[in-house]
């Protein structure tokens, strides 16, 4: 019996994962996934099934449902796709044929290689934190003799000159350990993690129980400053919360709650510490205030649109993180649900509903949009989760356009080890103007999101091809010397130099030892071959460890290499 998926152009390419693309061994069925109604999170991973899918067969006078048909030949089968499917899984009497990661979701299946009399067809469909949403079995019956008149046998020969066009690889299923959701591990033990990964771990523990002396993130979280919440204790949590993925240690996450809560004691209602002398203005919603600078327009007020983007998509993903463990008993007693309701229900009725009045956008997408390319990755990540929290169909529509949107601004340049990335400062379909590389002090809010979206499966992002291109362009173009621990790095992400027609701006400084590691460029290391970028990480974490400076996102790069290299090394020998 042979199997072949058969897949078409799609931007959702492959999953969660590092394994290698390989073509599935081919039977001929064809299968798309039913369109169901989107469903908040909590109530979405419910074990039982929630959904039921109609499953078609392709009949000479159009589709039908297949259950209970008699069927010959090579038959179709279909369900249509929903945004929300992170794979769908199809089984051919009770054996798992294929797992697809993006739509169409269609195979084919020869009957011919079947026995006649009743087979069944199975469909699995799993959301993005791996649970079933949906499960369907239906029956049909093969009865190919009758349809031919006798019995047919699979012809495997082809005529010359007409072989079949070669089919886009589906991928294999994740290596385990490589499929790193939110979703923790009740039953985490230290003793589940190889001998590196518990060396990291065990640092990163103790950088928690006792901050640097250069960063107390507590401490950021009582400043009541969106300026800070949307850079450095954003990229601070992105890391705390990487490493949840990787362990499942809920003490993790624990931690991300109580900073939260430290930010949720800061919110009111109304400007505070103005320049121009507006304190007090109030319009109904609670809010945080921009505290950087001196500037009359924004301090002590809301209306930094940056900032505010760049903020609460930390917080979507912060109550993403929460609801998806809401069933789990905190070690440290907190209300992962009870959290999660809060957030979901501040980032709808006050910051939402706050900027879609101002800006006169009641209904509809986008509500704003600034074009800055490390600004656009936030606010493209904060409707990927708000989709995932409300089961808003809008919000993950706008995530995959302005996905669509990054994409189509990549160019592709040549290096000595490979294809890398560049892209500009701003997104120019977006109105951006400014046709210069990103300078590195902006790329490495970037390189934090690219690792997430990864993570997640989201998008183009969730290919390892664009993961390697993306770690090209930190080991071939910013790493621009032979020693960067010394001579720091690249002040744009083309090296220094003008690349793919993008110009080189003079005027960005070179990017420090002392901001790559208070930055996630170092979490795109496992997608570097050469492991070159690891040794570097490595390096400034132990001289500034040394110091006693913050090294919270180095060592989470680190345990997340370990992880990845360490479990596809362990696939390989098995």
């Amino acid at each position: 019996m042979s199997i072949r998926s058969i897949t078409k152009p799609s931007h959702r390419l492959a999953g969660r994962h590092l394994a290698t693309l390989i073509a599935l061994v081919s039977i001929p069925v064809l299968l798309l996934a039913g369109c169901q109604t989107a469903t908040p999170l909590h109530e979405a991973q419910s074990p039982e099934t929630i959904d039921s899918l109609a499953v078609y067969v392709e009949q000479p006078d159009g589709a039908t449902e297949l259950d209970g048909k008699t069927v010959s030949g090579t038959i179709a089968v279909s369900i249509e796709a929903e945004g929300w499917m992170r794979d769908v899984r199809f089984f051919l009497d009770g054996v798992r044929i294929a797992t697809l990661t993006r739509a169409p979701f269609e195979i084919e299946v020869d009957t011919t290689t079947l026995a006649d009399g009743p087979h069944a067809i199975g469909i699995e469909a799993r959301m993005a934190n791996g649970r079933v949403r949906v499960s369907q079995l239906v029956e049909f019956v093969v009865d190919n003799e009758t349809a031919s008149g006798e019995p047919t046998a699979p012809d495997d020969s082809t005529p010359p000159g007409d072989e079949p066009e070669p089919t886009e690889p589906t991928p294999t299923e994740p290596v385990p350990g490589t499929d790193l959701s939110l979703r923790g591990d009740p039953s985490f033990t230290r003793s589940s993690l190889s001998a590196a990964e518990r060396d990291w771990h065990d640092a990163l523990m103790a950088r928690i129980a006792n901050p640097a002396s250069d960063f107390d993130p507590l401490a950021f979280a009582r400043r009541d400053d969106v300026y800070h919440y949307g850079r450095t204790l954003h990229t601070y949590v992105q890391s705390i919360l990487t490493a949840f993925r990787v362990t499942g240690d809920l003490r993790l996450l624990d931690h991300v709650d109580a900073i939260a809560e430290v930010m949720r004691g800061e919110l009111r209602d109304g400007w505070r510490d103005t320049l121009d002398g507006t304190d007090g203005t109030r319009d109904g919603y609670l809010n945080w205030v921009f505290r950087y600078g001196n500037s009359t327009t924004y301090q002590g007020k809301d209306t930094h649109q940056i900032n505010e983007m760049r903020t609460h998509s930390m917080i979507a993903t912060i109550a993403y993180a929460l609801e998806l463990n809401r069933d789990l008993a905190s070690p440290s007693g907190r209300n992962y649900g009870a959290h999660a309701d809060f957030w979901t229900d501040y980032l709808v009725n006050h910051f939402e509903a706050k900027w879609r009045e101002r800006r006169n956008k009641p209904t509809g997408f986008p509500i704003m949009i600034r074009p800055h390319t490390h600004t656009y990755y936030s606010w493209t990540k904060w409707h990927y989760y708000m989709g995932l929290l409300t089961g808003d169909a809008g919000y993950s529509a706008e995530a995959d356009r302005m996905a669509s949107v990054l994409q189509a601004e990549l160019r592709t340049v040549a290096t000595a080890s490979g294809s890398a990335y560049v892209w500009p400062r701003s997104v120019l379909a977006e109105g951006g103007g400014d046709e210069f590389l990103h300078p590195t002090t902006y790329a490495r809010y970037v390189y934090a999101d690219i690792v997430e979206f990864h993570l997640e499966g989201f998008h183009f992002w969730s290919d390892p091809v664009v993961m390697e291109r993306f770690a090209r362009t930190m080991t071939d173009l910013v790493v621009d010397n032979p020693d960067p621990v010394r001579n720091d790095f690249a002040a744009d992400i083309g090296g220094g130099e003008s690349q793919a027609g993008f110009v080189s701006d003079p005027n960005w400084s070179r990017l420090s030892v002392h901001r790559y590691a208070l930055s996630s460029f170092a979490h795109i290391g496992p997608w570097d071959p050469t492991a070159r970028l690891a040794g570097i990480t490595a390096d400034i974490h132990h001289l500034r460890n040394a110091r006693d400076s913050d090294t919270t996102r180095l060592m989470t790069a680190l345990l997340l290499d370990a992880r990845l290299r360490g479990a596809i090394a362990t696939a390989a020998a098995n």
